[in-house]
């Protein structure tokens, strides 16, 4: 069921993000395959942390956690900063038809429970998606830094955000 949900919900972000007619399709192919990839692994290892919505039987929703990938690196390499503890929230999707049902806002309060859980103090999130960027804006307020063109053509806006800093 996540493969349809990676599938539905990355083609029409990049379909509604006109990223299909700047010869984007083969990043699509690569974006979809590579959340496949994640979950496969997750499935196999515990690792990367997957949570998922869920409406009577399908799956309408995820969201994940892991180790920080590189963009978030790089903008902490930007930032020089190295806080220990970080984790990356990522792979937040919601089918389009389930979008702005208060979905994606429970996703996101089940992963900083459970991060916080888990016992790490801090996270990240990174976005090049418009839908995306309005969604974290609405959650954590204003990027602390971007990456240029990291998604030619796109920008990627990052957030780092202490655990116990956040309002509820």
């Amino acid at each position: 069921q996540t493969e349809k949900l990676f599938s539905k919900t990355i083609t029409d972000s990049f379909r509604v993000e006109g990223l299909f007619d700047l010869g984007m399709k083969d990043t699509c192919e690569y974006e979809i395959n590579n959340q496949k990839k994640r979950v496969n692994l997750s499935l196999k290892t515990g690792t990367p942390y997957y949570l998922l919505a869920k409406s009577k039987d399908s799956v309408v929703g995820t969201i994940a956690f892991g180790m920080p990938g590189e963009a978030i690196k790089k903008a902490l390499g930007k930032l020089n900063k190295f806080p220990v503890g970080i984790v990356e929230i990522f792979s937040s999707f919601v089918l389009p038809e389930y979008q702005r049902k208060g979905i994606g806002s429970l996703l996101f309060k089940a992963v900083k429970d459970e991060i916080a859980k888990q016992g790490y103090r801090s996270f990240a999130v990174n976005t090049g998606y418009k839908k995306g960027l309005e969604f974290w804006k609405r959650k954590l307020g204003k990027p602390t830094t971007t990456l240029k063109k990291y998604y030619y053509p796109i920008d990627c806006y990052v957030w780092f955000k202490e655990i116990g800093k956040l309002k509820n």
